[in-house]
């Protein structure tokens, strides 16, 4: 009986000493040869990598910059509700959003889009006809593009708009800064229900 029990504990104890491994599987994924993660987040030495743009967004933490890894698509629209950054890294991001934008500010945060890496783009394909840009900005939020290229035509929208939260209010205090950003598109590159309330700064660029 003394035999069985202490092989019941020692089983255990070895299930529980595998855990931790698990957990950390789960957030923190290491890359060897060839990595297939999209996205990774370095903190403190540590580099967690993700499957997708959204979960590293999502877990990122206040202030932190997110680092493109792969080309990615991406046809989920994001939100974006605390300081952040995006490294575009020299990869591309292929909007396939549909009747609206990648990114919704809906912050007063401050988020920036790095792309002075070589070949950092952001793409709307032909074959996204109902595309209305990439950021929809609805706080009174500080928006960064920084360097890259942003290419592809939208039904009636812009790349980046400003939105009042409804007809009887205006749109928030937004500054949007535009630094040595390569644009072409068939409609605008910004919109905003109330021009005189923001702050645009346009910096080089094309």
């Amino acid at each position: 009986m003394k035999r069985k029990f202490l092989s019941t504990i020692l089983a255990l104890a070895m299930v529980f000493s595998l855990l931790p491994t698990a957990a950390f599987a789960a957030s923190t994924t290491e890359c060897s040869g060839t990595c297939t993660h999209v996205a990774a987040i370095t903190a403190n030495d540590t580099t967690t990598h993700y499957d997708t743009l959204a979960d590293a967004i999502n877990e990122a933490a206040e202030g932190q910059t997110v680092t493109l890894l792969q080309d990615i698509a991406v046809s989920d629209v994001i939100e974006i509700n605390k300081n952040l950054t995006l490294d575009l890294n020299g990869k591309t991001v292929t909007n396939n959003v549909t009747g609206d934008r990648i990114f919704h500010v809906t912050s007063a945060v401050t988020f920036e889009i790095n792309g002075t890496a070589e070949g950092s783009a952001m793409v709307i394909p032909d074959s996204n006809t109902e595309s209305l840009g990439f950021v929809k900005i609805s706080a009174a939020a500080t928006v960064t593009l920084n360097g890259g290229s942003y290419t592809g035509n939208t039904d009636g929208g812009a790349f980046i708009k400003v939105f009042a939260p409804d007809e009887n209010s205006d749109a928030p205090d937004a500054t949007i800064t535009l630094n040595g950003v390569t644009a072409t598109t068939n409609t605008r590159v910004l919109y905003t229900d109330t021009a005189d309330k923001h702050v645009l700064n346009v910096i080089g660029g094309d």
